[in-house]
């Protein structure tokens, strides 16, 4: 008869994923983590698999938890006002203490080649999910008559400034990185 967990599985992954978002994967150990999860490498390893497959289950688990959260308002496909609603959330995310460590999506893709294929393939399919939200919206904006630019381009020069928002927030705090989303905001009226 198999021995229970002396540990609350979901509660430990949600560690681990802070624990490698505020590090990073290459800085992080087996070691490191069954220090940081008061757990044992066994256990660690029958519960969540190697370092590789612990780290896809704590960006899966970064999905589920915070990205899909912020995608909400993008899902109603209602234009600017679904943007607007999606960068109010961003905005909240990016006010919180873990929002320091950036992005984990965005850190695992500027990891690059020092994390798994997998991991890298995990992290593109979330920002594809994210483009293609903003698209859908920006197209709704164009025909809704809100905004008369070309909606890829908007895409694009959105996506950019995200990531601008994400490295000010690391950076300079979450009282910069608000005032540079309002001004955003403001820009993206304009269009």
């Amino acid at each position: 008869m198999a021995r229970p967990l002396s540990f609350e599985p979901q509660e430990k992954l949600h560690q681990a994923m802070l624990v490698f978002w505020k590090e990073g994967y290459e800085n992080v150990s087996m070691n490191d983590l069954s220090e940081q999860l008061s757990i044992n490498k066994f256990s660690i390893y029958k519960q969540f698999g190697n370092k590789n497959e612990f780290y896809l289950k704590a960006l899966a688990h970064y999905q589920d938890t915070i990205f899909v959260k912020l995608l909400t308002p993008l899902e109603d496909r209602e234009g600017l006002s679904s943007i607007f609603r999606y960068f109010e959330n961003l905005s909240d995310q990016l006010s919180k203490t873990s929002a320091g460590y950036g992005c984990l999506i965005n850190n695992t893709l500027l990891a690059g080649k020092l994390l798994p294929k997998e991991c890298t393939l995990s992290a593109r399919k979330m920002v594809g999910a994210l483009r293609g939200l903003l698209k859908e919206n920006f197209e709704v904006a164009v025909t809704n008559g809100e905004i008369k630019q070309n909606p890829q381009e908007c895409v694009n020069f959105t996506l950019m400034n995200i990531q601008a928002l994400l490295n000010t927030r690391k950076t300079l705090g979450p009282l910069v990185m608000q005032g540079n989303l309002k001004f955003l905001v403001r820009q993206i009226s304009a269009w």
